[in-house]
């Protein structure tokens, strides 16, 4: 007994829930010859690729084909991702296509712009969204590798511009396959308590797949998502990863990035002081061609009789360079207990007189008491001239 005819419409559908259901159609990469494509008046591309004696129909809508860089010409050896369908109207499946570059472009490089094709559509790159960074941060964090050279580098930096600054560190592998997890966590570590002013992920240079940690989407939308402003500094300036599309500020290198949040206050005392001198001196000289000027009308108005008026420009005159030099002697004071003030308070000068930092391994954070440590910590004992790492074996009370 025959069965119950299907309808073509039945037929094709159960097809397309084949293609449907198959993982690989739903997410890959072909390679091929691109022919006969054309644009049409709404915008959409269709083309076709060809190979190895076969032919498949592909179409890209036109919001994919806006963000393409450039669109093939044909004739031209391509690689394009996308999906399979079946397109129901004339019962043929068809290659839906996101991104399509020529060939000669590695698989890792083509993953990586059709992130930033999609992350960019989502608006996480857009500059509305990037905030201000502070001009004078106290509290900054830090996420970059506690053992390289790039967190002793921003160390020095702040030390000779801002010793004020109050630097934490988040340590992370900066690369390798664990480098995005840590990184992440290394983030949500810096934001769980008590969030600092702003961020500072930075690493040195390196190779492309070196600096992969810094392409990973949970690692970008993890920054888009950061209450507080964060830069990137990865590599030299000519690296490049879309942590510096969605970072409010991309700083040329690590040490720039510890520069941009460090105002030097130290030089910007020193400079006051000097500009203070610069404006007594011309004080001074405007003040004696003044005097000049009331020599001058007081002739005029003694021989005109005025003796009184003449009597009181001279105590003027008098007094003038008195106060002037009695209020530059207040000024210069303040300016010198200010300095000495800030001084005193230096870390630095602290520890010159015999004490030392105590600071989580780790983290970076300061032990302010006993209580904080637990056997089998890491700690980092700072002095003047120096550090010494310790584990902590037992705590006492």
């Amino acid at each position: 007994m025959l069965d119950t005819p299907r309808t073509v419409r039945e037929v094709t559908d159960r097809i397309r829930d084949l293609f449907a259901s198959d993982p690989t159609l739903a997410d890959i990469w072909i390679s091929g010859e691109v022919l006969e494509l054309t644009v049409s008046r709404s915008g959409h591309v269709f083309f076709t690729l060809a190979g190895d004696d076969a032919r498949m129909r592909c179409a890209m809508f036109r919001m994919n084909a806006l963000r393409q860089r450039s669109l093939p010409s044909p004739g031209a050896s391509c690689v394009a991702h996308g999906k399979i369908e079946v397109y129901p109207t004339d019962g043929s499946y068809q290659f839906y296509v996101d991104l399509i570059e020529e060939a000669g472009i590695g698989l890792a490089a083509l993953e990586l712009e059709l992130l930033r094709q999609q992350l960019e559509a989502e608006g996480l790159f857009a500059e509305s969204r990037k905030r201000k960074i502070p001009e004078r941060p106290a509290v900054i964090g830090i996420i970059t590798s506690s053992s390289g050279a790039v967190w002793h580098d921003i160390q020095n930096v702040m030390r000779r511009r801002n010793p004020f600054a109050r630097l934490i560190l988040a340590s992370a592998a900066v690369q390798g396959d664990a480098a995005p997890a840590e990184l992440v966590a290394a983030l949500r570590t810096l934001l769980a308590v008590d969030p600092p002013d702003v961020i500072v992920i930075a690493r040195g240079g390196g190779s492309a797949s070196d600096l992969a940690a810094f392409n990973d989407e949970n690692l970008i939308r993890a920054v888009f998502a950061a209450p507080v402003p964060v830069i990137s500094a990865i590599g030299h300036e000519t690296d490049w990863t879309l942590l510096d599309l969605v970072a409010d500020l991309r700083a040329p290198t690590p040490s720039a990035a510890a520069e941009l949040v460090s105002p030097a206050i130290l030089g910007d005392l020193r400079s006051l002081r000097e500009s203070l001198a610069l404006h007594a001196d011309r004080f001074e000289r405007e003040l004696a061609i003044r005097i000049v000027d009331v020599e001058r009308i007081g002739h005029r108005i003694d021989q005109r009789g005025f003796q009184d008026r003449w009597d009181q420009l001279r105590q003027l005159q008098s007094s003038l360079p008195q106060a002037v030099q009695s209020r530059l002697d207040r000024t210069n004071d303040r300016l010198r207990h200010a300095v000495a003030v800030m001084d005193a308070l230096s870390p630095a000068k602290t520890m010159e007189r015999g004490y030392a930092f105590v600071e989580h391994g780790g983290t970076g954070r300061p032990v302010r008491a006993a209580a904080e440590l637990a056997p089998g910590d890491a700690i980092r004992t700072r002095f003047v001239d120096g550090s010494v790492e310790s584990l902590v074996t037992s705590t006492a009370s």
